[in-house]
């Protein structure tokens, strides 16, 4: 979680005291000690994860784990991470949480309302293995896919994704965008 002002606190507060933060990677610890302090609650973090933890996580989960009857954790390596997670909300037709492994609509990248993109594809080891374990999210039953970064997509969003994981043209867009930004290339 990032750092939150004074407004957002009181917003997320207003919803009732958080009990668990769950992150979608190691990288991703930024201000949850704070958040632990002030609520009191527990950091969750893929068991995948623990060895580069660097501050205090409470408990771990493990792929395809359910939280609480809720919330299944679906472990998406091979993008930033080896143990970086989307969340699926199995209520209301399903609400999936990628994080950071895709971004929805941004001005600040070009990326369209109703579009995906990867972020930092210079971050991105290989990617087509990238395409293969975003593919797999495929698999799970959704009807809103909210990020981390970008506005979420409400109106077919499962289509939107299996387009952008189908499109030769996104994925070569994808490499020179990395090879740019890398310094390198593309092959």
């Amino acid at each position: 979680p990032l750092r939150l002002s004074a407004d957002e606190v009181r917003e997320v507060e207003g919803l009732g005291k958080p009990t668990h933060i769950l992150l979608t990677s190691n990288y991703h610890l930024r201000e949850s000690e704070a958040f632990r302090q002030r609520w009191g609650c527990k950091v969750l973090l893929h068991q995948e994860g623990l060895k580069g933890a660097e501050g205090g996580i409470d408990g771990t989960f493990q792929d395809r784990e359910m939280l609480w009857d809720l919330i299944e954790a679906i472990q998406v390596p091979n993008v930033h991470y080896p143990e970086e997670v989307a969340f699926l909300v199995r209520e209301d037709g399903g609400v999936l949480i990628v994080g950071d492994i895709v971004c929805g609509g941004r001005k600040d990248r070009g990326v369209p309302d109703g579009e995906l993109w990867i972020n930092g594809p210079e971050y991105v080891f290989d990617l087509q293995e990238a395409r293969i374990s975003i593919q797999r999210l495929l698999e799970y039953p959704f009807e809103v896919i909210c990020f981390g970064h970008g506005s979420p997509i409400t109106q077919r969003p499962k289509a939107v994704l299996k387009r952008f994981i189908e499109s030769e043209a996104v994925w070569e867009k994808l490499k020179v965008e990395k090879a740019e930004r890398s310094g390198s290339l593309p092959r």
